[in-house]
């Protein structure tokens, strides 16, 4: 994937500079919530969201977050999220395309910024055509928000929409 990404941004501009940065971040960030306890994992949702009540912008605890999501990805499903994927939720989180091909883990991708802007408390809506891919994101991402937000996932599917909120 970033391979197809040097193709919509010149290799050396600074949104390729500045995601390639926030994901040497969350690799940083790997080994301090490696050593959390599942409690003090599941907290940092509440921790999140006071900062986003004092004011803060959601861009300064994006890279926290999604490692707070790969780490609980680990532990539930085993799935770790690769540099690419991290990438990719970067951008979707900051309202951008990220195409990848099959196989490259858009399903692990969309659990990252789906997280991060949850902590608004307004609900996430992911939309897909794929009935396959409703099926599996409904899976995967209610097993990883369960364990790290610790209260009910309400999943509705509708025709082809798929909504989580």
């Amino acid at each position: 994937m970033l391979s197809s990404m040097k193709k919509f941004f010149k290799e050396g501009s600074k949104d390729l500079k500045r995601i390639y940065k926030l994901v040497e971040e969350v690799n940083r960030l790997e080994g301090k919530y490696e050593k959390y306890s599942d409690l003090e994992l599941s907290g940092m949702k509440d921790r999140f969201k006071s900062i986003l009540d004092a004011g803060d912008n959601i861009l300064d605890i994006q890279a926290e977050a999604f490692a707070v999501v790969r780490e609980a990805s680990k532990r539930v499903l085993n799935l770790r999220h690769h540099d690419v994927q991290l990438a990719g939720g970067f951008v979707l989180s900051e309202g951008g395309i990220a195409q990848m091909n099959t196989g490259e883990g858009k399903t692990l991708v969309s659990t990252l910024p789906s997280y991060l802007h949850a902590l608004f408390g307004n609900g996430v809506h992911i939309i897909t055509a794929n009935c396959h891919f409703r099926c599996y994101f409904a899976l995967i991402l209610s097993a990883i928000l369960h364990y790290i937000v610790s209260k009910k996932i309400y999943l509705q599917f509708k025709r082809l929409i798929f909504i989580v909120t």
